[in-house]
C-alpha cells in the first residue's frame, strides 16, 4: 500500500540519520579520546607525574562516555533482544567488550593502577558502527529499488466473478480470483494466463528491456 511503503520509507530515512549521527560521535570521540592517549602513553614512557596521568584518564574516560552510552545503543538492543529469545548473537559479544572494558578502565582511573582502554574502546566501537552504517546503507537502497517497483502497482484490477466484472482495489485480490488485463495495463500480481496472449516488458524486474 503507498501509505504503508511512505511510513517505512519514512522509518528508514529516521534510522539512517539516527546511525549516521551515532557514527559521527564514535568518530569525534575516538579522535580527541586518541589525542589524549598519545599524551598518557608518551607521559608514561617520560616520567609524567602521577597526578598528570590521572588527570589524563579521566579525561579519556570523559571522551569515551558519548560512546558508550549513546553510539553503542544500537549494539545493546540488538543483545537485548537476543537474549530475550534465549540467543547468543554478535550483539552480545560486542555490548560484553565494551561495558566489561568501560568499568574496568573506569576502576582503574579511580584506583590509579592498572590500564585504562577508552580509546581502544571507541575505535572498537567507531569501526563496528561504520561497518553497520553500510550495511544499512546497502539495505536502504535495496529498499528504495522495492518501493519504486510498488509505487508502479496499479491500485485497482478488474476482477471476473461469474459473467460480471467488478473493479476491486488490488488489496482485496485473493487467489484463485480471475482477473482480466487488457492491453497497456500493468499485472497487479502474479498469475498464470487462462486465455488470450500478450507481451509483457519485465525490465523493471530483470533490468533487461
Amino acid at each position: 500500500e503507498p501509505q504503508h511503503a511512505q511510513a517505512q520509507f519514512n522509518h528508514w530515512r529516521r534510522a539512517q540519520r539516527t546511525a549516521l549521527i551515532q557514527l559521527g560521535v564514535a568518530g569525534i570521540s575516538m579522535m580527541q579520546a586518541g589525542m589524549v592517549a598519545v599524551g598518557l602513553y608518551a607521559g608514561a614512557l617520560q616520567g609524567l607525574d602521577a597526578h598528570w596521568q590521572s588527570i589524563l584518564r579521566w579525561i579519556t574516560c570523559l571522551f569515551s562516555i558519548p560512546v558508550i552510552f549513546y553510539s553503542s545503543q544500537p549494539f545493546y538492543i540488538g543483545a537485548w533482544r537476543a537474549l530475550k529469545l534465549k540467543k547468543l548473537s554478535m550483539d552480545v559479544s560486542v555490548s560484553l567488550a565494551l561495558l566489561l572494558a568501560f568499568f574496568a578502565s573506569f576502576y582503574a582511573s579511580w584506583t590509579q593502577t592498572g590500564e585504562v582502554y577508552f580509546e581502544s574502546i571507541a575505535m572498537f566501537a567507531f569501526i563496528l558502527l561504520s561497518g553497520r552504517y553500510i550495511e544499512q546503507r546497502a539495505r536502504f537502497r535495496n529498499f528504495q529499488q522495492g518501493s519504486k517497483g510498488a509505487q508502479h502497482l496499479p491500485l485497482a484490477a478488474l476482477r471476473a466473478t461469474g459473467q460480471q466484472e467488478e473493479l476491486v482495489p488490488v488489496s482485496q485480490i485473493k487467489p484463485g480470483d480471475r482477473l482480466i488485463i487488457t492491453a497497456g495495463e500493468i499485472f497487479p500480481c502474479d498469475g498464470t494466463v487462462l486465455s488470450g496472449e500478450s507481451y509483457a516488458i519485465e525490465s523493471l524486474i530483470s533490468g533487461e528491456s
